[in-house]
């Protein structure tokens, strides 16, 4: 898997390791995804990668495409192996029954999301997005995917044993509104999906990219995997992944500290998102052990501990983002909670370190008062207090001030009292109860 990366990466004609171990980790899953199970799942992965836009997602198609045709001048039949979207359920389920290990690559995820998440999906795309989570789960040895029955036999799907189905899509940060919306995250989207956000900046066109050439010991290794899985396809036979003592140990603390952490979440969406990623962990240990020797992969600790790190990396940095507001969805409580954040925020900063643009007055600062045009220009063009119907982005954040002050969060001061106390015409606020801002 590293010497997929560093391909990936070689030929990259933008280069970033995260988008490149992305690809390795893709490509690796559609080869030996169904033939290899841990904790009596396949290592089938549904990834997300979150970038901006000319940030090199493109190189991950591309080394793709090459290493597989590479590996087709000696194993004809890999070409199989990818395939590109599925106009509806039926159509993926025909697709499987006659190749049941395959790797979906769909650009612009964005408009995958929202084609199958919004409300007005049609009866169509609800059961195309219903099959890609139930896929999900349908890998492991035993496990198997029921077909359909139509008046033409010919066009009837039998059951399918073990689909190793794994989507390889792209997008920019818009497609996290899509995926971590309340529904999204109730039917455990964003819980099957690899999400990996790169916020790397743009980086250098690579002189060197056009000039890359694979190894041919890796196209000739990689070649030998096909077949070897191949051949154990039909009639299907698995390897199950062994642990040390000790990845075991660690992997059980993870489960158990998932668990906790859902359960103390209650209700809250983001307790969720920690849903299934106790097994992403295992799917990912079990990738990288695969890769070290695919006849007996065994995880030993540091693989393990690596799984984590990631696993563990890429749902707190989700759940920063929607913490943020800039994703998900602009409930009343994502915008209490910018208006609390901006709050603490004013006091704890020195009045120098304030941007000129909150147009923040010295005087007011000092007194701890805060006045509406701090507010607005620091949170009126965020995504929580954008226009919504036919409320502005001021009334947004009046409704916040007035739920706070009613709380006894926030003491209000009328421009009459404002102008006495402090010679400024204007609305202002106080900070009431200093523990709702965690000062």
């Amino acid at each position: 898997m590293y010497a997929i990366a560093q391909y990936t990466y070689a030929q990259a004609p933008r280069q970033n390791r995260t988008i490149a171990s992305v690809a390795a980790i893709a490509i690796w899953a559609a080869i030996v995804g169904r033939n290899i199970n841990v904790s009596r799942d396949g290592l089938n992965q549904n990834i997300l990668v979150i970038a901006g836009t000319g940030r090199g997602k493109e190189a991950m198609q591309r080394a793709i495409n090459q290493i597989i045709e590479a590996i087709a001048q000696t194993v004809p039949d890999v070409k199989k192996l990818i395939t590109g979207r599925f106009a509806s359920s039926q159509a993926l389920l025909q697709h499987l029954q006659a190749y049941p290990a395959t790797l979906s690559i769909q650009g612009e995820g964005e408009y995958l999301f929202k084609r199958l998440t919004s409300p007005k999906a049609s009866q169509n795309e609800q059961d195309l997005l219903q099959l890609i989570l139930d896929l999900y789960h349908k890998s492991g040895f035993g496990a198997s995917m029921p077909g359909y029955r139509k008046a033409d036999l010919a066009q009837s799907v039998a059951s399918i044993q073990s689909p190793c189905y794994n989507l390889l899509t792209e997008s920019t940060p818009r497609a996290l509104n899509d995926i971590t919306g309340h529904d999204s995250i109730k039917r455990g989207m964003p819980q099957r999906f690899l999400i990996v956000i790169s916020k790397a900046d743009r980086p250098f066109a690579n002189p060197n990219a056009s000039n890359v050439k694979l190894d041919p010991y890796l196209v000739e290794y990689l070649a030998g995997v096909c077949c070897t899985f191949m051949a154990q396809s039909n009639p299907l036979r698995v390897t199950n992944v062994t642990f040390s003592v000790e990845a075991t140990e660690i992997e059980q603390a993870f489960d158990r500290e998932t668990t906790l952490l859902i359960n103390r979440g209650g209700d809250a969406l983001e307790a969720e998102l920690w849903n299934r990623s106790h097994l992403k962990s295992m799917k990912l240990a079990a990738l990288i052990a695969t890769g070290i020797n695919h006849y007996c992969p065994h995880i030993e600790a540091d693989v393990m501990r690596w799984a984590i790190k990631v696993e563990r990396h890429n749902v707190e940095q989700l759940l920063a983002e929607m913490e943020s507001g800039e994703v998900g969805e602009s409930t009343e409580a994502v915008r209490l909670s910018r208006v609390v954040k901006a709050f603490a925020e004013y006091v704890l900063t020195e009045y120098q370190s304030l941007p000129k643009g909150y147009r923040v007055n010295g005087d007011l600062h000092d007194k701890r008062i805060v006045a509406f045009t701090y507010l607005h220009n620091k949170l009126g063009n965020t995504a929580p207090f954008r226009k919504n119907g036919y409320k502005e982005p001021r009334d947004l954040i009046r409704d916040s001030l007035k739920v706070l002050v009613e709380k006894g969060d926030l003491i209000e001061i009328n421009k009459v009292q404002m102008a006495k106390q402090t010679g400024h015409g204007v609305e202002g606020w106080m900070i009431g109860n200093p523990r709702s801002f965690g000062l």
